[in-house]
């Protein structure tokens, strides 16, 4: 499994935060018309450590975890569970270690006048091995 899936597999299983997206969890982008709220999270960065001839573990991922719902408090509610399953998570998922995640910067609250969106993006940085 990538890091991308254990991702994924945090946001739809964690209580708090699955009772509100259910397994509306999208990687880069959503789909067209959907059903609101849901979460896309998308890769902003990445560095590996490397080693004296070879390329060691753990990578260093930065990734945003965009809220997204029909109405401001719904995107607001969606980032405090985003924060409350990705805030220090660790663990391995099928074969992903993830060694801890750290949340980064401020959140901000934004709309998209086009798709009528409510957005709170919440940037992390993901520590796991490759």
């Amino acid at each position: 499994m990538s890091v991308e899936g254990a991702i994924f597999t945090q946001a739809t299983t964690h209580a708090g935060l699955s009772a509100l997206i259910s397994t509306r969890a999208y990687f880069v982008r959503g789909p067209q018309n959907p059903t609101k709220p849901f979460v896309v999270f998308t890769r902003v960065s990445a560095e590996r450590e490397h080693a004296s001839g070879t390329d060691a573990n753990p990578t260093h991922a930065g990734f945003q975890i965009t809220a997204m719902a029909a109405d401001a408090s719904g995107a607001r509610d969606v980032a405090d569970q985003v924060k409350l399953a990705f805030d220090r998570w660790s663990g391995t998922v099928d074969s992903t270690v993830i060694q801890g995640t750290l949340r980064d910067g401020s959140d901000l609250d934004l709309y998209d006048d086009v798709t009528k969106t409510y957005m709170v993006p919440v940037d992390f940085t993901v520590h796991y091995e490759e």
